[in-house]
């Protein structure tokens, strides 16, 4: 193999995997100089957008690939924890630094609106955590190594953080990062004389739910498998409603979960923003556990159009939900008795209606039709009964919809589903009429931010996402 050209031996380098590729090349002396050759790690980084090493402290190509590339990589995209209630997304991204920040992996909580309004609003995006190489606060400050320095290669080791403004690094804090096993437990929550169960998170095949691997490239660690049903029994009237756990029939996969490591986590505001408040108080003292979520941006199809179908609705869209604020869902479409119908699934909640349940499911109905026209009819009427001032599109949607909406009090109880009509009024615009009110829903297509790189994995977007 060592008379082949340097080009070809890199080619089939890219067929290995890390771990093989370093023990191959460290079996003889002439092998082992391509350990150090920066062109090899400078190509295995470029997938993920990498391609200026410049603020990474002086690190060589091959440790940045190492040791932050290859174990945290998977991770880059979205990601959605299973707390009771709200949930959370979470979306990490690749920086390469600049003359403040050193490059690393950042992560994001996406932070959307309670406003009560008809109209959703975009989220907004809060730095939560990042995995770098820079020191822990209190460590002494070293001068950036020479670059290729051997010692500060093998001294240097990631490191995750409760991180929020870059221009003040001293308060910065240490955090754990995990991959935590399968387990088998569901969230109930116990009133007076009554226990609710919560929608199981996620619920096997879960269409919203990426089962490709992305989770980091670290030890699997054991899951505590809790069952509060008997200590819920000794809690007095006055401290209800509590939310517990116990074991469950439905598997839930290996997850992701990041804790604070501050002495006070309760104190961390950036810990906080994993467990989104809640007026109900917990009893599972564990950290949510976060799943892989799609991130399908798919290219709208204007509604008028021939090639329009149910399916170029799907993906992720945002939605107002009055008192409730704006959440995310997932659309996706399903087969019942040879009608396609579009099912909304709540990937963030409320006190009303959790994660992981079906907020609406909607059926097209067929133009010219008797039903059709009276469901315009009722459209037009609903929007004149409510006082709201609609253009011609809004007015006349190009598709009209029906199907059922679910409601609940709070706590998840008494959960009723109602008839609701659902006008397509663009290729990414939807409109429902509740009973009660008109809610408007709009396709995620992704955010414009000029520092984030390649993800580097199979998410469906559009060009334009």
């Amino acid at each position: 193999m060592l008379p082949l050209p340097f080009d070809i031996i890199h080619t089939l380098f890219s067929f290995t995997t890390i771990r093989d590729l370093v023990n191959f090349c460290s079996t003889c002396k002439a092998l082992h100089q391509h350990l150090a050759n920066d062109s090899l790690w400078k190509k295995l980084c470029a997938p993920y957008g990498l391609r200026d090493f410049t603020y990474f402290g002086g690190l060589s190509p091959f440790t940045i690939y190492t040791k932050l590339i290859h174990p945290y990589a998977p991770i880059l995209g979205l990601w959605a924890n299973d707390h009771p209630f709200r949930s959370n997304v979470l979306e990490f991204k690749l920086i390469s630094g600049d003359e403040e920040e050193q490059g690393g992996i950042v992560g994001e909580v996406w932070s959307f609106s309670a406003h009560a309004d008809r109209n959703p609003i975009p989220p907004s995006y809060i730095r939560a955590t990042k995995i770098s190489f820079e020191s822990d606060p209190g460590e002494e400050e070293v001068g950036q190594p020479a670059y290729g320095d051997g010692t500060a290669e093998a001294d240097a080791s990631v490191r995750i953080f409760c991180y929020s403004d870059p221009s003040t690094p001293s308060i910065r804090h240490p955090a754990r990062l995990s991959v935590r096993a399968e387990t088998k437990t569901r969230a109930r929550i116990q009133f007076y004389r009554r226990v609710v169960s919560l929608p199981e998170f996620p619920m096997p095949s879960s269409h919203w739910c990426d089962e490709t691997s992305r989770l980091p490239r670290l030890p699997e660690e054991p899951e505590s498998q809790l069952n509060q049903s008997s200590i819920i029994q000794i809690y007095p009237a006055a401290r209800l409603p509590l939310i517990w756990v116990e074991p469950s029939s439905v598997r839930k996969p290996p997850a992701m979960s990041i804790r604070c490591l501050r002495p006070n986590p309760e104190n961390c505001p950036w810990a906080a923003l994993h467990v989104p408040t809640i007026p109900f108080e917990s009893l599972d003292p564990r950290p949510p556990r976060y799943y892989p979520l799609r991130r399908t941006i798919l290219p709208g199809v204007d509604p008028r159009s021939s090639n329009w179908s149910l399916q170029n609705m799907e993906g992720l869209w945002y939605g107002s939900f009055g008192i409730d604020g704006t959440e995310l869902l997932y659309l996706t479409t399903m087969d019942s008795n040879g009608i396609a119908h579009l099912v909304a699934t709540k990937i963030t909640g409320d006190v009303h209606i959790p994660r992981g349940y079906t907020s609406w499911t909607l059926h097209t109905l067929e133009e010219g039709g008797i039903l059709a026209d009276a469901v315009r009819h009722h459209w037009a009427m609903s929007l004149q009964a409510a006082s709201i001032v609609a253009d011609t599109a809004v007015l006349s949607p190009a598709r009209i919809l029906t199907g059922k909406g679910c409601m609940a009090s709070p706590g998840f109880k008494d959960v009723d589903a109602m008839l609701i009509t659902g006008g397509v009024i663009n290729a990414d615009e939807l409109q429902i009429a509740w009973p009660h009110a008109f809610r408007t829903f709009w396709r995620y297509k992704g955010r414009d931010v000029a520092s984030n790189l390649d993800m580097g994995h199979d998410d469906t977007t559009s060009s334009g996402a």
